[in-house]
C-alpha cells in the first residue's frame, strides 16, 4: 500500500531541505484554493516563505556566533566612556589633488615614460 501523500511529501520537503515549504504547504494549499490562485502564485508564496525563513534562521545564527552580549544597544551605549579625540575625529579626509586612477594603482598614476606622479610618504602620512 502506498504511503498518504502529505506524508511522503513532507519527507520529501524534509530530504530536500525545505522546511518552510513543508511547515507552510498546508496552510496555503487551502488558502489558494479559497482564493483562487494559480500554481505559479501558490509557488511563489512558499519560496518566499522559505527564503524569509532562512534569512531569519542565518541572522539568528550569526548573531549566536557573535557571542555579542544582548543587553548591548547604542540606547544604553555610554559616550561619555569615549576618549574625547575618538568622539572629536570625523571620517578621514580624502587629498583632493588625488585622482581616483591613482588610489586604483596603489597610490602613483603612472606618468608618459613610465614615471610615476605623486607617491604618499608613509613617514609623514601625507602625499608628495
Amino acid at each position: 500500500m502506498r504511503t498518504p501523500i502529505k506524508a511522503e511529501l513532507k519527507e520529501m520537503l524534509r530530504q530536500l531541505r525545505l522546511p518552510e515549504f513543508a511547515a507552510h504547504h498546508a496552510a496555503q494549499s487551502a488558502l489558494a484554493a479559497t482564493e483562487g490562485w494559480s500554481c505559479d502564485q501558490y509557488l511563489l508564496r512558499l519560496c518566499e516563505m522559505e527564503i524569509n525563513g532562512r534569512e531569519t534562521r542565518k541572522r539568528q545564527k550569526l548573531l549566536h556566533a557573535s557571542r555579542l552580549p544582548r543587553e548591548k544597544t547604542l540606547e544604553t551605549f555610554e559616550r561619555n566612556r569615549l576618549r574625547r579625540n575618538v568622539e572629536s575625529t570625523g571620517p578621514p579626509q580624502r587629498d583632493p589633488g588625488v585622482e581616483s586612477a591613482e588610489l586604483s594603482n596603489g597610490g602613483g598614476a603612472k606618468e608618459e615614460g613610465g614615471k610615476r606622479g605623486r607617491e604618499f610618504d608613509r613617514g609623514k602620512l601625507m602625499w608628495t
